[in-house]
């Protein structure tokens, strides 16, 4: 028996539980992460990592994966947002053994927020209770656990109009691909 599950990530934040049927267009991207199974989290976390990196960051484009863990094995399945917009929606499979472990996910092309997890994201993790990584616009590859620590207030981005919303976190550096994958500037 396999689950289904939809996660919407953006300026409107909600979790939704789904007995929907996957589409598979709604996942095609140049990766394949399909069959693969993986006994460590930060291996595949890098390998995912290695592989959307570019294709984010050239389109404008956030990718979400969901990790799931099956007897210390793990495998993920990811989806596309939709180009030049910091949302994505995510659908997966749930097979009745399998575990929400983790979230995946990049930041598409460069903005300074981008290097932080969003509001959106420190909630999703905290309701969820699992680790989300972010793999920001610069290779750096960072994890933020339920119940880490978040902005208090907005942080102002020097010489712009931007700031860092309340409710952001900068997580933690677990690994950088920096010089590992080649992208435009």
């Amino acid at each position: 028996m396999s689950h289904h599950n939809t996660i919407h990530t953006g300026i409107i934040f909600a979790f939704l539980l789904t007995f929907t049927s996957i589409s598979s267009a709604d996942s095609q991207s140049e990766c394949d992460f399909d069959k693969k199974i993986y006994t460590e989290m930060d291996t595949l976390v890098e390998e995912l990592s290695i592989c959307y990196h570019a294709i984010s960051f050239k389109q404008d484009r956030e990718f979400m994966g969901a990790i799931l863990e099956e007897d210390g094995t793990y495998e993920v399945q990811v989806q596309p947002g939709a180009k030049g917009h910091d949302t994505v929606r995510l659908r997966f499979r749930r097979r009745t053994n399998q575990t929400l472990t983790a979230l995946w996910h990049t930041h598409g092309g460069k903005g300074y927020a981008r290097t932080y997890f969003s509001k959106t994201d420190t909630d999703l993790a905290n309701q969820l209770n699992v680790p989300f990584y972010l793999t920001d616009p610069e290779g750096d590859i960072r994890r933020f656990d339920p119940g880490a620590k978040v902005m208090k207030t907005g942080k102002r981005i020097a010489n712009t109009k931007d700031r860092v919303k309340r409710g952001s976190a900068a997580g933690f550096l677990i690994s950088s691909i920096r010089g590992l994958v080649e992208r435009d500037a």
